[in-house]
C-alpha cells in the first residue's frame, strides 16, 4: 500500500526555498487521482489472485455490524463476516 499526498511547500524548508511550485492544483488533483486509479486496480487484481487460499489471520476488534477485522501475515487487512 502506498499513501500519495498533494505537494505543497512549506515555508522554510529547503524544498521551498529551491524549487517553484509551477505545477496548478488541477494538474496535481488529477495525478494523485491516476495514481490512485492504478493503485486500485493493481489491489484488486491481486486480491483476485489471493480468492480460494487460506491465511492465517490476528484478528483485531470485532466491529459493530458483527464482523471481525484483522491482518493476514503479510499485513493485508481483512474483514470477516461470519454469516
Amino acid at each position: 500500500m502506498i499513501y500519495i499526498g498533494i505537494y505543497s511547500p512549506r515555508p522554510g524548508t529547503i524544498g521551498a526555498k529551491k524549487y517553484k511550485d509551477n505545477i496548478s492544483k488541477i494538474v496535481k488533483k488529477q495525478r494523485r487521482n491516476a495514481l490512485n486509479e492504478q493503485l486500485r486496480r493493481i489491489s484488486q487484481e491481486n486480491n483476485i489472485q489471493e480468492i480460494g487460499s487460506s491465511k492465517d489471520i490476528m484478528i483485531t476488534r470485532k466491529l459493530k455490524n458483527g464482523q471481525y477485522f484483522g491482518y493476514t501475515d503479510n499485513m493485508k487487512n481483512i474483514v470477516i463476516d461470519p454469516q
